[in-house]
C-alpha cells in the first residue's frame, strides 16, 4: 500500500513537473509575441512618425514663391534645423532636413569631366555611361548587357536613367564603399565627402532666369535678337555663324566659345538662352545652394573660385550672370559650366529619422514642386536603419520642440 502511495506520488510529481515546464514555455512564447507586437507597433508609430516629418517639411516648402532662384536665403533650408532639432509627442519623436537636390551631382546628368573630379576609377566611370546609354557596345573598361547577363544573378543594364542613388550599386565595379564611405581608388579626384552625400539621381528647375521669364531658344533666334539681349552686333554675327557651321548648337557652351563673345555677352547668354524650348532642364548645379565640394566636380573648375562661389551664397545670386563677378571667372570657366548650372531648383529632398520607444526608422523623400505646390515623387526607406552617421548628423537633438501631449 505504501509503495502504491509513493508510486501516485512520483506520478503526481511528474505531471506537476510536465505541466510547469508546458507553462514555462508558453509563459515564454507569449513573451516573445508579446515582445514581437509590441516591436512591430513601434516600427508602424515610427514609420508613421517620418511621413509626418515628411508632411511637415512639404508644408515648409509650400511657403516657396519662385522656383527661378532658389537659395538659403529662404525659411526652408533652416526647417529643422539641418537634423539638429527634435520634434516630440509623447514617446514619438522626428528630427527633419530639407535639402535642395539641385545642390547636389546628378548622377543621371554628370558628365565624364564631372566624373573624373569626383574619386572614381576608370571602369567605373565607363560602367555608369554604359549603364545610362543606349547601345550594346561597352567601352573599354564598361559593361553592358553581355556582361550583366554572364553573372551568377544575370539581369539587364537601365539603357537609361537611376531611380535610386542606390541603384547605382548594380552598376560593375560599384561597390557600397564607393558610395557610402571615402574610397579613394585613384588620385585624380578632388571629392572629399562620400558620394552619397554628393550625389542625387533627382534634380532639376525650371528653364527660366533668374526672374521667371523663359529662355529663348539659340537654335531658333537670330542676329537682331541677340543683339536686344544686349550682345554687340560683332559677337552675335559671330554666334549665327558658328551655329550655321555646326548646324545646330547642342550645347550652350559652343555658343560661349564663338569669335567675340566676352565675360558680359557670355552671361546674357547663359541667362537668356538655351538649346532647345524645354520648360525645365535636369541635372544642373545650383549656385546657390551647392556645396564647394560638388561646384569642385565642375570642369576647368579652381578651388578660390568654388570657394568664393559659397561665400557669395549668404548674399545668393539672382542671375547666373552674376558669376562674371566672382574674381577668377573668365569667358573660358563661364563656356565650361555654362550648360552645368542653374539659380533656381524644383526638386527637394527630406530626410527624416523617426523614433518611437526604442525603434529608429529613416526614410528620405523627392518632393517636386509644381509651380509653387509641393508634390511627393516617392519616399523610401533608407539603405541603413540609422542613418546619423551617414546624413553626418549629431547624435543627440539639440532642441526639443513639444507638438502635443496626448494623456492617456
Amino acid at each position: 500500500m505504501r509503495r502504491k502511495r509513493g508510486s501516485a506520488f512520483v506520478m503526481a510529481l511528474m505531471v506537476i513537473v510536465a505541466v510547469t515546464s508546458i507553462l514555462a514555455l508558453t509563459a515564454s512564447r507569449e513573451r516573445v509575441n508579446l515582445k514581437a507586437t509590441v516591436n512591430r507597433l513601434e516600427a508602424r508609430r515610427a514609420r508613421m512618425a517620418a511621413e509626418a516629418g515628411v508632411q511637415a517639411a512639404m508644408a515648409e516648402l509650400a511657403n516657396l514663391t519662385s522656383t527661378s532662384t532658389v537659395d538659403r536665403l529662404g525659411t526652408w533650408s533652416t526647417f529643422g534645423d539641418e537634423g539638429l532639432m527634435q520634434y516630440v509627442v509623447n514617446d514619438v519623436a522626428f528630427r527633419v532636413q530639407i535639402i535642395d537636390a539641385a545642390s547636389l551631382v546628378n548622377l543621371n546628368r554628370a558628365s565624364e569631366a564631372q566624373l573624373q573630379n569626383m574619386n572614381l576609377t576608370t571602369a567605373q566611370i565607363d560602367s555608369l555611361l554604359d549603364w545610362r546609354e543606349e547601345g550594346e557596345t561597352a567601352r573599354t573598361e564598361g559593361a553592358k548587357d553581355e556582361f550583366y547577363q554572364n553573372l551568377p544573378q544575370p539581369y539587364s543594364a537601365a539603357k537609361g536613367r537611376l531611380h535610386d542613388i542606390k541603384d547605382v550599386l548594380l552598376v560593375k565595379d560599384w561597390v557600397p564603399s564607393t558610395v557610402f564611405s571615402m574610397d579613394n581608388t585613384t588620385n585624380t579626384g578632388i571629392v572629399t565627402v562620400p558620394l552619397y552625400e554628393l550625389c542625387t539621381v533627382e534634380s532639376g528647375a525650371p528653364n527660366t532666369d533668374g526672374s521667371g521669364t523663359q529662355r529663348q531658344n539659340i537654335n531658333t533666334v537670330q542676329v537682331q535678337q541677340l543683339v536686344q539681349a544686349g550682345i554687340g552686333q560683332q559677337a552675335a554675327a559671330a554666334i549665327i555663324a558658328r551655329r550655321n557651321g555646326l548646324g545646330t548648337f547642342t550645347s550652350i557652351n559652343q555658343a560661349v566659345s564663338a569669335p567675340g563673345v566676352d565675360v558680359n555677352a557670355a552671361g546674357i547668354i547663359m541667362d537668356r538662352f538655351w538649346t532647345d524650348g524645354s520648360t525645365r532642364i535636369e541635372g544642373q548645379l545650383n549656385l546657390n545652394t551647392a556645396s564647394e565640394e560638388a561646384i569642385m566636380t565642375l570642369p576647368g573648375m579652381t578651388q578660390d573660385v568654388a570657394s568664393s562661389i559659397v561665400s557669395r551664397q549668404d548674399a545668393g545670386f539672382q542671375q547666373l550672370s552674376e558669376l562674371a563677378q566672382i574674381p577668377g571667372v573668365t569667358t573660358q570657366l563661364l563656356g565650361q559650366t555654362a550648360d552645368l548650372l542653374s539659380v533656381g531648383s524644383d526638386t527637394f529632398l527630406i530626410r527624416v529619422r523617426a523614433t518611437a520607444g526604442s525603434t529608429v526608422t529613416c526614410v528620405e523623400a523627392v518632393v517636386r514642386m509644381e509651380g509653387t505646390s509641393p508634390t511627393l515623387v516617392k519616399i523610401s526607406e533608407t539603405p541603413e536603419k540609422d542613418m546619423l552617421s551617414v546624413w553626418t548628423w549629431s547624435n543627440d537633438s539639440i532642441n526639443d520642440t513639444v507638438l502635443s501631449e496626448v494623456r492617456p
